[in-house]
């Protein structure tokens, strides 16, 4: 199975779970989620707990963009290889709503962990970032709880936002 392909051909629905196989998936071009759930039923992409690993093969470019979408969950996901692993912008007419982030190990990545811009009611939580050139940054309201960080070639953290900021550990 293709995860691009699935992505564009399929209506993805508020609520719909997405599972991954335990494997290493590479990712020949940049992964859009093009459909946004709703509150309450996010869209879930899940990875195995046996280790769904994306790898972007191009430092230049992401590797997972959500653009101006709302309640997308990412979870037990790793990703390496892109120059953000996971990019998140919304626009000053179109935040981008309850997006999160957990459980996932973001490494190798010639820039950030996660970005994010115009986001609302953001939810990073519980992720590993690590061996990236910076850790999490961006601008918006939310929650970043309980990730570890290590081995960051520049800074771990660079927000702007009302952001509850709170158990996170670095190493």
């Amino acid at each position: 199975a293709n995860l691009k392909r699935l992505v564009v051909t399929y209506k993805l629905m508020p609520g719909d779970t997405v599972r991954l196989d335990t494997g290493l998936w590479t990712l020949e071009s940049t992964l859009n989620i093009l459909e946004s759930g709703a509150h309450g039923q996010p869209i879930v992409f899940l990875g195995s707990p046996n280790g769904t690993i994306f790898n972007r093969n191009d430092t230049a470019q992401n590797a997972i963009q959500i653009v101006q979408n709302d309640y997308v969950r990412l979870e037990r996901l790793k990703i390496q290889g892109a120059s953000t692993a996971i990019a998140i912008s919304g626009a000053s007419t179109n935040l981008c709503d309850g997006i999160e982030v957990v459980n996932c190990e973001l490494y190798q990545n010639s820039g950030r962990g996660v970005s994010f811009t115009l986001a609302t009611n953001l939810n990073l939580a519980n992720n590993l970032v690590h061996d990236n050139q910076q850790g999490i940054g961006g601008d918006g309201d939310g929650v970043i709880s309980g990730n570890e960080f290590h081995h960051m070639n520049n800074w771990v953290m660079d927000l702007s936002g009302p952001l509850l900021v709170d158990g996170n550990y670095l190493h």
